[in-house]
C-alpha cells in the first residue's frame, strides 16, 4: 500500500471515530439537558409562598387528608399546641391517591378528578398562625388512583393485565420514568402551596402478593432491587434539593437493624441516607418479630426497641459517613401510638420518645391512622 493511500486509511479512521465522539457526548449533553429541562426549566413556579423554619427538633403527629378538611383539623392543632409539639404531617394525597386538594400546575391539572378534600394554602395559614411546622406526606409507589389515569404508570402482569397484591391493590411501577416525573411535579405542587418539607412514602417494590407474576418496565430481574430505588432517590433528590426544597423519606424500620439485606423491596438506609434530609424508619415496636432482642412481644418493650433500632442505624451512618463526604440524612423516627401488640398508654409513648432522644435523633413523629392521639401530659 502506497504512504499516499495510508494516510487517508489513517485520516478516515481519525474522521470517523471523531465524529462517534462527538456524537457520544451530544447525546450525553442533551439526555442531561432534556431531563433537567422535562422537570425543572419548563415548569415556572405556581406561586411564591413563606414558608416556616424547621424547629430545631422536630415533633409532630400524623394527620390524614380527609381530617385535615374537618373540624377535628383544629382539635389537632389545639393538641399538637397542648402537647408541646410543633409539627403536622398531612396527606396531600386521599386514601387511593386522588390528590387531596385542587392542583394548579399545567403538567397536573389533568388529575383534578372530584371534590378536594381540602385547601392547603387555608390549612397550611392554619398551622402557620401557631408557629406548627407543615410536612405533606406523599405515597409513591402505591397510588391506585394513578394507576386508573396513567394504565402505563402501572405495574402489569406478565400475562396481562394489572398486577395487584394479596389485598387487591394496584401498584405503580417503580421503574418507570413517568411515576418519577409524576412525583417530583407532585411534591414541588405542595411545597409551592405552602407546606414546608416533602415527605415520601410507599418508596419501594411491592412486599407481597404474587410477585413472580410482575412485568416491570425498566427493571431486568436480576440488578438488586436497592439499586433500583436509589434511581429513584437519586433522580428526585437532584431535582427537589437542587430546588431547595427540604424532602424526607419513610422507610421500614427494619432497615436500621439488617444486614446487607434489602428486605426484599430496595429499601436499604444506606441507599437512601445519602439522598434526603431527614429519614423517618417506621420503629413501631409492633411490628418488630418475636425474638427481636429476645423479647417474645416486642410491642410490650417500645423503650428497648426503639432504642436498639436507632442505635443500629446510628452505626451504618457512622460506617457511611466515615467513607464519605457525602452529607448524609438525619434520623427522625415513626413512634406508635395505636394498640397493636400491647395497649399503647402514655408511658409507652413517652418510652419511646425518651429512647430516640438518647440516641440522638432529629425528633420524632406519632402515628395513629386514625388520628386519635394519646396525650404527652397530664
Amino acid at each position: 500500500m502506497s504512504a499516499n493511500k495510508k494516510n487517508l486509511l489513517y485520516f478516515l479512521i481519525i474522521w470517523i471515530f471523531s465524529i462517534f465522539c462527538f456524537n457520544i457526548i451530544l447525546f450525553l449533553i442533551n439526555s442531561t439537558y432534556f431531563e433537567g429541562n422535562y422537570l425543572n426549566q419548563s415548569h415556572r413556579l405556581i406561586k411564591k409562598v413563606s414558608h416556616l423554619q424547621k424547629p430545631d427538633k422536630v415533633k409532630g403527629i400524623y394527620i390524614t387528608a380527609y381530617t385535615a378538611g374537618t373540624g377535628k383539623f383544629d382539635e389537632l392543632i389545639s393538641f399538637i399546641k397542648k402537647e408541646g409539639l410543633n409539627t403536622a404531617v398531612v396527606d396531600a394525597k386521599g386514601p387511593n391517591g386522588e390528590p387531596a386538594f385542587f392542583l394548579e400546575r399545567e403538567s397536573l391539572k389533568k388529575y383534578n378528578v372530584g371534590k378536594p378534600l381540602y385547601n392547603p394554602e387555608e390549612i397550611v395559614e392554619k398551622l402557620h398562625k401557631e408557629n406548627i411546622y407543615a410536612i405533606a406526606r406523599v405515597f409513591v409507589f402505591q397510588d391506585p388512583f394513578l394507576v386508573e389515569q396513567e394504565p402505563q404508570f402501572a405495574l402489569q402482569k406478565i400475562s396481562g393485565g394489572f398486577w395487584a397484591d394479596r389485598k387487591g391493590v394496584k401498584w405503580l411501577d417503580p421503574t418507570h420514568f413517568g411515576v418519577w416525573k409524576y412525583t417530583a411535579d407532585f411534591a414541588r405542587e405542595a411545597y409551592e402551596r405552602g407546606f414546608d418539607e416533602v415527605q415520601f412514602d410507599y418508596i419501594r417494590f411491592p412486599s407481597d402478593g404474587n410477585l413472580a407474576t410482575i412485568k416491570y418496565s425498566g427493571w431486568d430481574g436480576k440488578t438488586a432491587k436497592e439499586f433500583e430505588i436509589e434511581k429513584f432517590f437519586i433522580y428526585i433528590s437532584r431535582v427537589l434539593r437542587g430546588l431547595k426544597i427540604p424532602i424526607s423519606a419513610d422507610l421500614f424500620g427494619l432497615v436500621c437493624c439488617t444486614q446487607n439485606y434489602d428486605l426484599g423491596i430496595g429499601q436499604k438506609l444506606e441507599r437512601a441516607l445519602p439522598y434526603f434530609d431527614y429519614i423517618s424508619p417506621m420503629m413501631y415496636p409492633s411490628h418488630y418479630s418475636a425474638g427481636t432482642q429476645g423479647f417474645q412481644n416486642p410491642a410490650a418493650h417500645p423503650y428497648e426497641i426503639v432504642k436498639y433500632s436507632m442505635a443500629e442505624a446510628n452505626k451504618k451512618i457512622g460506617a457511611l459517613a466515615a467513607a464519605t463526604s457525602t452529607p448524609l440524612a438525619l434520623l427522625r423516627p415513626w413512634i406508635q401510638d395505636f394498640d397493636i401488640g400491647d395497649n399503647y398508654d402514655t408511658a409507652k409513648i413517652l418510652a419511646q420518645i425518651r429512647a430516640a432522644e438518647e440516641e440522638y435523633a432529629e425528633g420524632f413523629l406519632i402515628w395513629n391512622a386514625r388520628n386519635v392521639y394519646t396525650p404527652l401530659t397530664k
